[in-house]
């Protein structure tokens, strides 16, 4: 049993009985030929050696080529695995079980339910029976509790525990291995695959498209082992999904089959004529000519669309995956979906959600067309919002609605997860949670365009000069002839090709100054020395102390006050109806001025249409 292993870092040699091991991975470089996995006196055509394929893991050990040979290209072509037969399932459907084995939510698979899992795991399989140029198809037989076994004749992909992983002889950089089981003459009996619990150099599993940057791609994985199931060996390109070595985390699958696995899917498994509807595909259906098509369903009217409840669904199911309530349509019975379109779990129901996993913006001209929560602002539908706990991190309430807001500058809110500008620093207040910073005789200024800070738009204070340094901008004094640094204190150090007088610790300054590593402290443990000096505000502001015993640049503008006859601020007419009425014809819904709903009132006028007020607006012959 050959056992592939992430990065090439680690390699075993475990045989059994008809069977060959593969993992997996893959990025990107250029189209290259397939290579199928073979037994029965297979042997490689230029060395003559016994060979189960041609290209195997780092090492080449059971197959003709090494990968990481500097000569893979030429090795490929001349020392092709040749002879035997070459395994493939002579008998479609290709019926497989999944094994979760309690282990949804647990280890690397924290946050992923059992229903998450079995989805992910049929779209897997399903990307290899998409091409219209192959007649592969498989079949899931549901969940078992059975183990992998290759002598029970059931495919079955098992997902084991830390320990059971262990026992099965499973490394730390090994993501999953498959058993193609055949007969002597290449037929195929068994496959099955198993899982690594806790992916080496990764947090853990995620699914498409929600594949974090330090996650294993579990679909682009599953997709490579159910490859060598299938009887595909390993390929020598990185844009392949069937590469031989994992080359780090992240998406790296968008589930589509790259042409060299189309070439093997179609050379291996070429269509039949059909008869009916259950010899064919996902999705697919028999046509008159005995021939396998897509049969797609028709998308809903309303998918995508902003609902209050399934009513306005037109049969679809009014949810909300991702916190905006829209229209979705159900899956059929085979789990098909329209074009543009995948089936998803969610809330116990199984609805067909965009490929991107996310609806589009709703365009609108009232908030009846909106989702549940919603505001029709600037012709698309936003959340609507009374307080900024109500927005996602990094957005504000503003005006009823929630606006992502740019990192803050002195005064600027900083509520809500909302960042504040390089040198500042998120501070409470009388007046809520805003960025400054700190003010006053003594105060150590560490802003933009200090000595050792980050220059400030190209600018720097105190006779320093802005330079590029390990690509960032920061404000340091030059060095005098002969590198002096008598005027300014430290040492005088050469960057980039670039001289700055810098500092390690305050005792390397002069008169008092202190050692300012803001900017490169982190990447060098130096800085620049910087005067302790009064720092002034920026016009607008004081320098307060807020009751934290530390002095900070705050707004010298008084708070908003509801009926001071001004609407500004957070004020809107939710909030403080006195100060920011709605004109006439308008009327306030969720925390903004809408125009007053005349639906109803026996005219179609206005906005309204046959989608927003059926009433008024009912189509001919309706």
């Amino acid at each position: 049993m050959k056992r592939y292993v992430m990065a090439c870092i680690q390699q075993k040699l475990l045989f059994r009985v008809l069977c060959l091991v593969f993992c997996m991975f893959f990025t990107s470089a250029s189209a290259w030929s397939w290579h199928p996995l073979r037994i029965g006196g297979a042997s490689c055509k230029r060395d003559g050696f016994r060979c189960d394929t041609t290209i195997g893991n780092a090492g080449g050990g059971g197959a003709c080529c090494d990968p990481q040979s500097p000569s893979i290209g030429t090795c490929e072509v001349q020392n092709v695995c040749q002879g035997g037969y070459a395994k493939k399932w002579a008998n479609l459907p290709m019926r497989w079980s999944l094994n979760v084995n309690g282990m949804a939510g647990q280890a690397g698979y924290t946050g992923l339910s059992t229903s998450q899992i079995e989805t992910a795991v049929k779209t897997s399989f399903d990307v290899w029976t998409k091409p219209s140029c192959t007649g592969f198809q498989h079949q899931y037989s549901g969940q078992t509790t059975s183990p992998p076994s290759i002598s029970d004749n059931k495919t079955i992909l098992y997902f084991p525990s830390d320990s059971q992983w262990a026992q099965l002889g499973g490394g730390p950089y090994t993501l999953a291995y498959a058993l193609p089981a055949s007969d002597n003459q290449g037929n195929m009996f068994d496959a099955d695959i198993v899982f690594n619990p806790r992916p080496g150099g990764a947090s853990g599993w995620g699914i498409h498209p929600n594949v974090q940057s330090n996650q294993q791609d579990f679909i682009a994985t599953a997709a490579h082992e159910i490859g060598h199931s299938m009887g595909f060996g390993h390929t020598a390109p990185k844009n392949t999904l069937m590469y031989y070595a994992a080359l780090g985390n992240g998406p790296s699958f968008n589930l589509q089959l790259p042409q060299d696995e189309i070439n093997a899917v179609c050379t291996t498994y070429p269509p039949t004529k059909c008869t009916s509807n259950s010899q064919c595909g996902v999705c697919k259906k028999c046509d008159g000519n005995g021939k396998c098509v897509d049969d797609f369903p028709t998308r809903n009217s309303k998918a995508c669309l902003g609902c209050q409840t399934d009513a306005d669904c037109a049969g679809g199911s009014c949810l909300a995956p991702n916190g905006r309530y829209r229209c979705f349509q159900a899956c059929t019975s085979s789990s098909c979906c329209p074009q543009g379109y995948k089936c998803a779990n969610f809330s116990g129901k199984s609805i067909c959600v965009p490929d991107k996993n996310v609806c589009p913006t709703v365009t609108c001209s009232a908030n009846t067309q909106c989702g549940k929560g919603e505001t029709c602002t600037g012709g698309q539908c936003v959340k609507s919002c009374s307080q900024n706990s109500e927005c996602q991190p990094g957005s504000l309430c503003q005006a009823g609605v929630c606006k992502q807001v740019p990192a803050g500058g002195i005064g600027d809110s900083c509520a809500n997860g909302v960042t504040c500008q390089s040198g500042l620093q998120c501070y409470t207040t009388s007046k809520g949670s805003v960025c400054s910073r700190v003010c006053g005789t003594g105060s150590s200024t560490t802003g933009p365009g200090t000595p050792g800070s980050l220059c400030r738009s190209g600018a720097c204070d105190s006779g320093a000069t802005c330079k590029t340094l390990i690509s960032d901008q920061v404000c340091v004094y030059s060095c005098g002839p002969q590198y002096d640094c008598s005027q300014y204190g430290g040492t005088c150090y050469i960057i980039d090709n670039q001289s700055s007088c810098s500092c390690k610790y305050d005792s390397d300054c002069k008169n008092g100054a202190k050692c300012n590593k803001s900017a490169m402290g982190s990447i060098l443990n130096i800085g620049t020395c910087v005067t302790q000096q009064a720092a002034p505000c920026p016009s607008g502001t004081t320098c307060q102390d807020p009751g934290t015993g530390t002095k900070i640049c705050i707004s010298s503008a008084p708070a908003p006050v509801c009926g001071d006859g001004t609407c500004n601020g957070t004020e809107n007419c939710g909030t403080c109806a006195k100060d920011c009425s709605c004109p006439s014809g308008q009327s306030c819904q969720s925390n903004t001025c809408q125009a007053t709903s005349t639906c109803g009132n026996g005219t179609c006028d206005g906005t309204e249409n046959c989608g927003t007020c059926a009433k008024d607006c009912p189509c001919p012959g309706t």
